[in-house]
């Protein structure tokens, strides 16, 4: 965490993420002093078998997504909704096995300032609760 929390700012979303991440107390010392990678990882055996969604931006500031994105879709690239299949056709959601929402132009957590965005991560919420 520490390049992101203690690198000067350029672009909006890195000042944001500046303020609230370096500036206050209690976030500050919870990634500066708590927060270990090792210890918040989740494997792709560990969720095998069940249905899971992982959202993604391309253009996050904290995590690499594009690894992260190559590990769970085995290097197929983009998965889930936004990703396409090898016809060029566009991938559906299916809710029912792992799916990777790829987010192409937008950072960490920016999927939630656009309505478009966000209403397919309620769509996905509401799949969800409808499953079982």
């Amino acid at each position: 965490m520490f390049p992101q929390t203690h690198r000067k700012p350029t672009r909006a979303n890195e000042h944001q993420l500046y303020y609230f991440a370096s500036k206050d107390m209690g976030v500050s010392h919870t990634l500066s002093r708590r927060f270990f990678w090792f210890e918040n990882i989740m494997w792709k055996s560990d969720i095998e078998g069940r249905p899971v969604t992982v959202s993604l931006g391309g253009k996050d500031l904290i995590v690499d997504t594009n690894t992260v994105r190559d590990y769970l879709t085995g290097g197929e690239g983009t998965a889930g909704w936004r990703g396409k299949e090898s016809n060029g056709k566009e991938r559906e959601w299916k809710g029912h096995e792992l799916d990777v929402l790829w987010f192409e132009d937008l950072d960490h957590a920016q999927v939630f300032d656009k309505k478009g965005t966000r209403a397919r991560l309620v769509e996905v919420v509401r799949a969800y609760c409808n499953l079982g």
